[in-house]
């Protein structure tokens, strides 16, 4: 059996949208795999001053599944869940 593959059809190095005019965000990167989407699949933030988790508020209101964190060399990945993003191990 062959492995599957995930396409990245786009990336996106600045990421930033509003939706309804509830909430905004502006990822360092962004990804959509499979057919471009006004959602990316997901959003990766690199912390050096600001930002890291206290930002998934806005991601959440935006319906963006997955977001990476990278800081001081470690990278934590947040997926959301139905009620809120939870951190998890691998992607």
């Amino acid at each position: 059996m062959k492995p599957q593959h995930r396409e990245l059809s786009f990336r996106s190095s600045v990421f930033s949208f509003r939706s309804l005019a509830i909430a905004s965000a502006q990822a360092d990167e962004s990804y959509c795999f499979g057919a471009r989407k006004p959602l990316p699949n997901l959003a990766i933030e690199v912390v050096i001053t600001s930002g890291g988790p206290d930002k998934l508020k806005r991601y959440q209101a935006l319906g963006v599944p997955e977001v990476w964190f990278w800081e001081d060399g470690e990278i934590s990945i947040y997926q959301l869940t139905s009620a809120d993003y939870q951190e998890v191990n691998q992607s």
